[in-house]
């Protein structure tokens, strides 16, 4: 995912260089440059969050934890770290055993 720092720096960054340059009327073009200064200005005030990261990471890790405790699941969900990959491997692990 990118971060949102990044991407409103991106978007910004084609609207100034991109598509205000294409636009012939004045208005608008101005408009498309103002645009890309107001972006920029949220940029700098968006304050990426680490704790959204770590909890979800706590999620995966406590969810592997709850299946080793079940039996009928303990060997579909052994034999790999907690993450966002083999979360999905043993979705498609528990799918195929249904």
């Amino acid at each position: 995912m990118i971060p949102a720092k990044q991407l409103l720096n991106e978007i910004a960054a084609s609207l100034r260089n991109v598509i205000a340059p294409a636009i012939a009327e004045p208005y608008p073009r101005s408009q498309a440059y103002m645009a890309a200064v107001i972006l920029e200005f949220v940029s700098r005030q968006v304050e990426e969050r680490s704790d959204v990261a770590e909890a979800k990471h706590a999620a995966i890790v406590a969810l592997f934890a709850d299946f080793s405790r079940l039996a009928a699941a303990k060997e579909i969900a052994s034999g790999s770290a907690p993450s966002e990959a083999a979360l999905s491997q043993l979705i498609e692990r528990l799918y195929a055993e249904r």
